[in-house]
């Protein structure tokens, strides 16, 4: 199998732009360039460990999917890229990930290559529930 690496750049994009929405800081995660759109200075180092643990608690409470739609939308943009999400709902929760950054880093080191048979439907049921 063909080993490709996201690049630091991208996989700190592709977590800021997913988690842009449930940010807490006023002016989002994101800002505009010429060429599109870039993680904000310092990005790498905002605390998410307990956004995961809030979004979860509020899931629970009102019935909520927001961690399913995070994860769906995760596994969406790395596809994009060409490879697989398989970070599942108890990693988001447990605490894993401090930062953006780590985050990050976790979808650099899990970056897999994705051909035809392994972003089928079924795989992709499997990593994102």
């Amino acid at each position: 199998m063909n080993r490709k690496i996201l690049s630091r750049d991208k996989a700190c994009l592709i977590v800021c732009t997913v988690l842009n929405p449930f940010s807490s800081i006023r002016i989002g995660l994101l800002y505009e360039t010429l060429s599109g759109y870039e993680p904000i200075p310092g990005a790498e180092k905002i605390k998410i460990d307990s956004l995961f643990v809030n979004l979860y608690e509020q899931d629970q409470r009102y019935n909520l999917r927001t961690l399913d739609f995070i994860i769906k939308t995760f596994s969406s943009k790395c596809r994009e890229e060409g490879f697989l999400f398989d970070i599942g709902k108890n990693e988001l929760i447990e605490r894993k990930f401090t930062t953006i950054g780590e985050l990050a880093d976790r979808l650099i080191n899990s970056s897999i290559t994705a051909d035809e048979k392994q972003v089928s439907p079924e795989s992709e049921k499997k990593i994102s529930g």
